[in-house]
């Protein structure tokens, strides 16, 4: 929130005004002080939506491709261990015939994550399903 602190505009706002901003823009349980995982809901906070699509397909070229970091088994337990434990099980299973290819884990994700939050949406876990795949 420091970058904007500079422009003119914000700096002719009071502090009222600067407040409301800030606080439009914080998000809950996000900040100095966080202290483990976030569960995000959907609608995403505005900001967090723009940044998600317009960060997606970095994180996917970056992260699953040219690091392949789903291919190191360490990762996929960090991975695995922000969602709920039935998709936690249903994906890690799935995973272990597939032989640590990255790319290949990524997509089976994907599908994985979709089916499981359609089934949720009539289910106990509706709530849950409603998180943010990434």
């Amino acid at each position: 929130m420091h970058c904007w602190i500079c422009d003119p505009e914000a700096r002719n706002m009071t502090n009222d005004v600067r407040s409301a901003v800030t606080s439009f823009c914080s998000i809950p349980g996000v900040g100095n002080e966080m202290s483990g995982k976030v569960t995000l809901q959907t609608p995403l906070h505005p900001n967090l939506r723009k940044s998600y699509e317009f960060l997606l397909p970095f994180f996917e070229q970056i992260v699953v491709f040219e690091q392949n970091l789903l291919s190191d088994p360490k990762h996929q337990e960090n991975f695995l261990n922000y969602w709920s434990h039935d998709l936690r099980e249903q994906v890690r299973s799935k995973w272990a015939k597939m032989g640590g290819d990255g790319a290949k884990m990524w997509d089976l994700w994907q599908k994985t994550y979709t089916e499981w939050k359609h089934e949720g949406a009539n289910s106990k876990f509706r709530k849950v399903s409603n998180q943010t795949p990434i």
